[in-house]
C-alpha cells in the first residue's frame, strides 16, 4: 500500500475516542475455521434432512391412474395401503433440518462477514479491533514487537506495563510476517517518515 492510499484509508471514530488516522498495513482476522463450521452445519443438516424427506417418498404408495369414460378425466386412485405415522415424522423431522440448518448457515455466514475484526498499523500506533472490543496503543509506548514462535503470537512490549500477547490468526500473513512487518512501521513512524493524518 502506498502512502497515498493510506491517506484515504482511515478507521472511523472509534466510540473510546481514537482518532482516526492513515493506515500502513491492515490485516483481517482469519475467519475461515469459523465460515467452513458454519458451512459444514449447513451442509450436513441439508443432506441429513433431504434423507429423511427421501424415507417419506420412496415407502408412499404409488398412485394408480386409469381412464374413465371422460377422455378429459385421470382420476387418482390410491391404494388402501398406508404410510407408517414414523414416516411422516421423518419427513418432518427432515424439513426442519434443511430449513434449519440453512438458516444458521446463512445467518452465521452473514454475521462473520460483517463483523468488523482487524489489526491496524497506522501511522500514530496500531489498532486491533474485534467486533465491540477495540484496543489501542500508540507507537511512542511499544518498546518491540516480536513473534512468539511456541504460541505463534504476535508480543506487544509495552513501556512500563505487562507484554500484550496476540494470538489472532490474520488473512493476508502470518503472525512472524506481521510481527516484521510492525517493527518497521514503527521505526519508520517513530522517526516521522509517515504522514499525520490531514486535519
Amino acid at each position: 500500500m502506498t502512502i497515498a492510499d493510506a491517506r484515504e484509508r482511515t478507521d472511523p471514530e472509534d466510540p473510546l475516542g481514537i482518532p482516526a488516522a492513515p493506515i500502513i498495513e491492515w490485516f483481517r482476522v482469519d475467519a475461515t475455521r469459523r465460515i467452513a463450521k458454519l458451512l459444514a452445519i449447513g451442509a450436513t443438516g441439508m443432506v441429513a434432512g433431504s434423507f429423511s424427506i427421501a424415507r417419506l417418498v420412496m415407502t408412499a404408495p404409488h398412485a394408480v391412474r386409469y381412464a374413465t369414460r371422460s377422455p378429459a378425466r385421470y382420476p387418482i386412485l390410491w391404494p388402501e395401503s398406508s404410510v407408517a405415522p414414523t414416516t411422516f415424522l421423518w419427513a418432518a423431522l427432515g424439513f426442519a433440518l434443511v430449513v434449519g440448518c440453512g438458516l444458521v448457515a446463512i445467518l452465521g455466514l452473514r454475521r462473520v462477514l460483517s463483523e468488523e475484526s482487524y489489526l491496524a498499523l497506522r501511522v500514530d500506533g496500531v489498532l486491533f479491533a474485534h467486533g465491540e472490543a477495540r484496543r489501542f496503543v500508540r507507537w511512542e509506548d511499544i518498546d518491540d514487537v516480536r513473534h512468539d514462535a511456541a504460541r505463534d503470537a504476535i508480543v506487544w512490549v509495552l513501556d512500563g506495563d505487562d507484554p500484550w500477547v496476540l494470538d489472532a490468526r490474520f488473512a493476508g500473513g502470518s503472525n512472524a510476517e506481521i510481527a516484521k512487518k510492525a517493527v518497521t512501521v514503527r521505526r519508520r513512524a517513530l522517526f516521522g517518515l509517515y504522514p499525520r493524518a490531514r486535519g
